[in-house]
This record gives C-alpha cells, structure tokens and sequence, in this order.
C-alpha cells in the first residue's frame, strides 16, 4: 500500500514522453523521486526557478538522454510519521509499521535481490546499516519536524 517506506509505498512508475526530445521505447530503471518532477519540467521549458527559491530535486533530462550515466541521487530520503528510510544505490535501510514488513526497527535490504523487502542484512553488513543510519540522522536533522507523530529521538533503536 501507498503511505509507507517500504517499495509498496514508494515506488511507482514514472511515465515521460517528449517527441524529438527524447528517446522513444526506452526505459530507465534507476531510482528517482517526485521532488525531481519540476526541476525537470523547468529544464524542459529552459527555465530556472528563482534565486531564492531552492529546488531539492534534479532535472531527469540528461539521463533519460543517456548523457548522464550515474545515478541522479548519491540517496533518496523518505520520512512520513513513524515510516523512515534512506535509499543510496540498491542498498536501502528502512523502518515500517507495515504489518507485511516483517521487521522490527530498522532493516538494510539489497533491493537488488530482495525487491519484497524480506532479508534483514544488518548483521551480516553492519558498515553499510551504521553509514546508511548516519545519512538518514544528518538529513532529518536538517529538515524540519513533520509533526507530533515523529520524535526525531526515535532515529536510532
């Protein structure tokens, strides 16, 4: 179900159709995220957005040219009440109250070979979790709280 961080509640296709622009059939599979919509639109148009307006996402265009070949995000960032997650390459740490999650706390997950989310890889690669949970900590700590239902003490289990 859509609402929650685990691939359910995130990932959704995202369909971009722009004749003599870009290239018809193609697919492109790397993770992005709706913040990414309108620095893209602005792109399309030759546009920018104002000085003092500050975009958190990235124009799409020159990888859906192939003119960029990483990814567009070193990591994507999800918070939505208790749901928490942070997504860099195919590794994902994630905490969910979903009932079909299946973990308590937080989880490392090789979306690689475990789009369902049902491997808990934390013990086996407690470097990537701890780097994974630092990224999440540093970039909660720079937005602001999202409302009483979030406790930013409850980052770390």
């Amino acid at each position: 179900g859509k609402g929650n961080s685990i691939e359910g509640g995130i990932r959704v296709p995202y369909l971009v159709q722009w004749k003599g622009h870009l290239p018809a059939g193609k697919t492109y599979d790397r993770p992005v995220i709706s913040l990414d919509v309108i620095p893209t639109a602005l792109g399309a148009a030759g546009a920018t957005p104002l000085a003092d307006y500050e975009l958190d996402g990235v124009t799409l265009l020159p990888f859906f040219k192939g003119e960029k070949t990483p990814d567009p995000h070193e990591a994507l960032y999800w918070r939505w009440r208790r749901e928490q997650a942070v997504r860099s390459g195919d590794w994902k740490l994630v905490r969910s109250e979903d009932k079909h999650f299946g973990h308590k706390g937080w989880a490392l997950i090789d979306l690689k070979t475990d789009i369902r989310e049902r491997t808990d890889l934390t013990a086996k690669h407690p470097e990537i979790a701890k780097e994974l949970q630092q990224r999440w900590n540093s970039w909660n700590a720079s937005h602001p709280p999202i409302g009483p239902e979030f406790k930013s003490d409850e980052t770390e289990e």
